[in-house]
């Protein structure tokens, strides 16, 4: 069983699970894309 108390656990779960999570997140918003697309429409309506 893995523990994020452990300094060396916690930082190889950062860097293989919530850091390339946070990326693929991140890159819904990017220039360009579908959602930043219907986002920026969504905040031009009145």
């Amino acid at each position: 069983m893995k523990s994020v108390t452990d300094s060396r656990l916690r930082w190889q779960w950062i860097e293989h699970d919530v850091l390339p999570a946070w990326r693929r997140m991140e890159c819904t918003f990017c220039e360009g894309s579908p959602l930043k697309r219907e986002l920026e429409v969504f905040a031009a309506i009145p």
